[in-house]
């Protein structure tokens, strides 16, 4: 198939197992798993590739741990997410956030463990505390179960 400008070709990752793997379980790593492995390109070799627009309303990043090597060198100066969710960044990564003018947001929990991180770029349209409390109204809709108030005159 085609390389991407700015691939490199002769890098791939090997998938397969995710948390297994990484014996995020407690249990020993799956020795038995099955792999694949894919080529590589870069994140804004991709956006370029596609000619993605400059500001990107939103970015959801969850690729196993990687993060901090998707964005690690990133050229944040010319392309900007004005949104961004990343499960668990690194402390590296979140240096590397704040450094490209990002303010965390929220964090959404996943199995009473920290989870998914919003990060808001400092020009959101609104400003970031606006965009936060509005993100945080929709996280609390979404984790709050309904309920159904019946009468007591109907029970």
């Amino acid at each position: 198939g085609a390389v991407l400008q700015g691939a490199a070709p002769h890098q791939s990752v090997t998938t397969g197992g995710g948390a297994c793997r990484r014996g995020q379980t407690g249990e020993a790593p799956c020795a038995d798993m099955s792999t694949r492995t894919f080529p590589m390109a870069p994140l804004a070799a991709l956006l370029d590739a596609f000619g993605a627009p400059r500001v990107v309303d939103y970015l959801s990043l969850d690729v196993e741990g990687h993060e901090e090597a998707v964005l690690a060198h990133f050229p944040f100066d010319r392309y900007t997410f004005r949104a961004l969710t990343i499960e668990r960044p690194s402390k590296g990564l979140q240096r590397v956030l704040v450094d490209a003018g990002y303010v965390r947001g929220l964090s959404a929990p996943i199995g009473g463990r920290s989870g998914d991180q919003l990060w808001l770029h400092r020009t959101v349209p609104g400003g970031v505390d606006a965009a936060s409390r509005r993100a945080s109204i929709g996280i609390q809709a979404l984790s709050t179960p309904p309920t159904l108030e019946i009468p007591a005159s109907e029970i």
